[in-house]
């Protein structure tokens, strides 16, 4: 529905810091967020959300989303992950080799990835039926990120590059060669369905380490 908001509404909404824990390596956060009368409109279900993020030796995200409701809902979501890289033209991301994806610039079409993901052109791919590991390789910035993930059966690739780039506004005129987007998500085809009672986890894992 276009004329609801992008990517969902629970994007933009106000956000509680539940609680904050820090160790002699790591911190983590809790923050939550849940539905109220003023969403009905927009997604007519109750549920209550909480992201925890934990900062160590890895970046760590956990997305609960559970149903306070007395119906059973249905759920999509996506960890919307921009990732600094010294200049796209010089990154691949490997881990989808043989996947199968939906290309939302060519009408939805099918399509099958062969070989590594490489960026000369707009990409904006939702590979479904990915639960697998993926890595950023970044020869500009001599590294690679790795992406594991659970509670997640697909994945989006996208950079948007110069023509859309200048559409959009807010990324200044080589902003788009600076990151490039995988998300961790249940996209596209790939819809939870959450019962009465229940939650659904979705967590995403990334590691930087040298090239």
């Amino acid at each position: 529905d276009a004329a609801k908001p992008a990517h969902g509404f629970v994007r933009t909404k106000l956000w509680t810091i539940d609680r904050t824990e820090a160790s002699a390596d790591t911190v983590r956060v809790t923050l939550s967020t849940a539905t109220t009368d003023a969403d009905r409109p927009l997604w007519p279900h109750a549920a209550r959300v909480e992201l925890v993020v934990t900062l160590g030796a890895t970046l760590d995200l956990v997305l609960a989303t559970q149903n306070t409701g007395a119906t059973p809902f249905e759920l999509t979501e996506a960890l919307h992950t921009y990732f600094a890289v010294g200049d796209i033209a010089d990154v691949t991301v490997e881990g989808f080799d043989g996947q199968s994806y939906t290309d939302k610039l060519d009408d939805n079409a099918r399509k099958l990835q062969a070989g590594t993901i490489r960026f000369t052109a707009e990409v904006d791919r939702i590979y479904d039926a990915h639960t697998g590991a993926a890595t950023i390789v970044d020869a500009g910035l001599k590294r690679r990120i790795d992406i594991t993930k659970s509670g997640s059966c697909s994945s989006v690739v996208w950079n948007p590059w110069s023509a859309k780039a200048a559409r959009l506004g807010d990324l200044g005129p080589d902003g788009w060669r600076r990151y490039v987007c995988v998300e961790t998500c249940n996209a596209g085809a790939d819809v939870v369905t959450v019962a009465p009672g229940t939650k659904h986890t979705m967590t995403a894992q990334y590691r930087v380490t040298a090239l």
